[in-house]
């Protein structure tokens, strides 16, 4: 070891002080997109929820939620780590750390993330610089369309966020009973109608209709071509979508 003054020191350690403490596993959360060549991302964090960094979780990360990932900066999000008393109890920890990460509003390699955790080779300690491409199979598989049900929650969730924006500014304003705050786009003798259009991770543009059919009651209908289901929704109520013989409660409502 070097000083200033250009003189060698000897470290106040030797190797054989030096020991091990369990296991490690630092995991880099990017904007990126693995399905294409992990090519960097751009766009907004509309959620952003990393894993609590507590216990055996740390994480390091400079952006919240609502930020933009632009292309004058890296693309890096977060460095997410797990500590375990060995390599089995760290991979148990990191998945659970993944399994916690909530972020949506461009693409990131999350899901490729989690794909290397739970391979059987990764978790032997198998690794070398031909992992991926050698189980690119299982670490990248084509990104499936999204279910008429995925869709269907995904407007539930416009909506229920629509609707609390709107009783938050009525309860703001000098007129909380104006017609005006009433999101459900209300007009006489006709049913409202709107289309909410989406491209789901396979690349396939997907449309849902919904129709406000009861303004007294708060009925809504998100209705897919394919779908023809209807799903209430209760002012200040925990949403859960029903579907035929089955209740759906989403965990980030």
């Amino acid at each position: 070891m070097a000083d200033p003054r250009g003189r060698r020191r000897a470290f106040a350690a030797g190797s054989g002080d030096l020991a091990i403490d369990g296991h490690a596993i630092e995991v880099r959360l990017y904007a990126e997109d693995p399905s294409r060549d992990f090519l960097p991302a751009t766009g907004t964090l509309n959620r952003y929820r990393p894993p609590m960094d507590e216990d055996f979780t740390r994480v390091d990360t400079g952006v919240r939620e609502h930020d933009s990932i632009s292309v004058h900066y890296d693309p890096m999000i977060a460095k997410i780590i797990t500590w375990g008393e060995d390599r089995e109890a760290a991979l148990h920890h990191m998945a659970q750390a993944l399994s916690e990460t909530e972020i949506a509003g461009l693409a990131t390699n999350l899901p490729f993330l989690k794909q290397v955790i739970a391979h059987p080779e990764f978790a032997s300690g198998n690794v070398d610089t031909g992992f991926i491409p050698r189980h690119a199979d299982a670490l990248l598989p084509e990104a499936a369309p999204a279910s008429d049900i995925c869709l269907a929650l995904a407007t539930l969730g416009i909506l229920a966020a629509r609707e609390d924006r709107a009783f938050n500014e009525a309860a703001r304003s000098n007129d909380p009973f104006s017609p005006w705050h009433d999101p459900s786009g209300w007009q006489a003798n006709l049913a409202s109608c709107e289309c909410q259009d989406y491209i789901d991770g396979a690349g396939t543009s997907r449309s849902v209709k919904i129709t406000i059919t009861d303004q007294a009651i708060g009925w809504r209908s998100a209705v897919n071509a394919m779908m023809r289901k209807s799903v209430p929704i209760w002012k200040k109520a925990r949403l859960k979508p029903k579907f035929p013989g089955r209740s759906i409660a989403p965990p980030f409502w």
